[in-house]
């Protein structure tokens, strides 16, 4: 049992020992292909290299365009322009279907303007027999021209308001384009104060 142990402790010696000659033969090879292989022709072409020139003092590096390697300037792709773009076309398309809807509406209006027309027509004839029915159609004529009156009040309303706030945008957008010499101006002090 005791020889089994001296050899296992030899042998372990023995393999570290080895390790380590193995690990020292390892750089020396490595240092000697450096310093002949690699930094020598390295070292040569420094110096015998016919391209390059020593520098003097206030002289400037000329660099050829041909001397530069060409490389493709890649394209940086930026997902919130790519939002963006895609929000500006969403909001296209929407104004655009509005402005279609705002047409079909005004040929409607016209319609509606001819048949005002044909409601003065029927109002200006008096029936020759008055009858229910003559009650009933004149009821609901004048419910329609009501209902009519109060659509185009309103929107006249809305539409009065849009144009006073597109008045107030133009006004701080001079404000903003001139400063004090617009806000500050006598002229417009005295059309802007109150009474």
């Amino acid at each position: 049992m005791g020889t089994q142990k001296k050899k296992q402790q030899t042998q372990t010696q023995d393999t570290v020992l080895e390790q380590l000659r193995d690990l020292g033969g390892g750089i020396g090879k490595s240092v000697k292909s450096d310093l002949l292989g690699g930094v020598g022709t390295g070292l040569l072409n420094e110096l015998f290299s016919p391209k390059k020139k020593d520098l003097k003092a206030g002289e400037e590096v000329v660099i050829s365009p041909q001397e530069l390697p060409q490389k493709p300037i890649p394209e940086i792709k930026k997902p919130e322009a790519v939002i963006f773009i895609a929000q500006e076309a969403n909001l296209a398309q929407e104004v655009e279907a509005v402005r279609t809807e705002l047409k079909k509406t005004v040929e409607e209006l016209k319609e509606l303007n001819t048949a005002v027309v044909e409601v003065e027509k029927a109002v200006a004839q008096t029936p020759v027999k008055a009858g229910k029915y003559h009650l009933s159609f004149f009821a609901r004529l004048r419910a329609i021209l009501r209902l009519f009156r109060q659509q185009v009040s309103e929107s006249r309303v809305w539409l009065e308001a849009s144009f006073a706030k597109k008045r107030k945008r133009q006004y701080w957008f001079m404000f903003k384009k001139h400063g004090t010499t617009f806000g500050l101006s006598s002229e417009r002090a005295i059309a802007t104060q109150a009474g």
